[in-house]
């Protein structure tokens, strides 16, 4: 969000500045970042018709070592900054994964007596129209 020429900041309520829905892929590739390997991350961001450019550097400043641009909203972070999105990210990362619900069909109730570490994982190939 920025703040408007009259002072207030924008209002995600009213359609201003940028909310975006990071992918399990997208949110584990900006966590690598802070390992330095890479250094930086971009991606073009598809949702429901729109594109949005995401870009996360680490960066050799102390002060603000790290940068996410989300479109045109840029955002340096300081360590702290950084370090709670990061540590966001591994907790987002860990519930989506354990509640995944898209690729895993549980067990049934009759079936979890017999055997409780019994889970089917489906995953859908992606195909490509040539």
């Amino acid at each position: 969000m920025r703040k408007k020429r009259d002072g207030n900041w924008e209002k995600t309520s009213q359609g201003e500045g940028k909310t975006i829905r990071l992918s399990l892929e997208e949110m584990i590739s900006i966590k690598e970042i802070y390992k330095k390997c890479p250094s930086s991350w971009n991606s073009v961001h598809k949702y429901k018709g729109e594109m949005t450019s995401i870009e996360f550097v680490s960066r050799e400043n102390p002060s603000l070592p790290y940068l996410l641009k989300i479109g045109t909203y840029p955002k340096p972070l300081t360590f702290s900054q950084g370090e709670i999105l990061r540590r966001l990210l591994e907790h987002l990362i860990t519930e989506k994964i354990e509640h995944l619900n898209t690729f895993i069909k549980k067990p049934a109730k009759s079936d979890e007596i017999e055997s409780p570490q019994q889970n089917i994982l489906y995953i859908k190939e992606e195909t490509t129209k040539a």
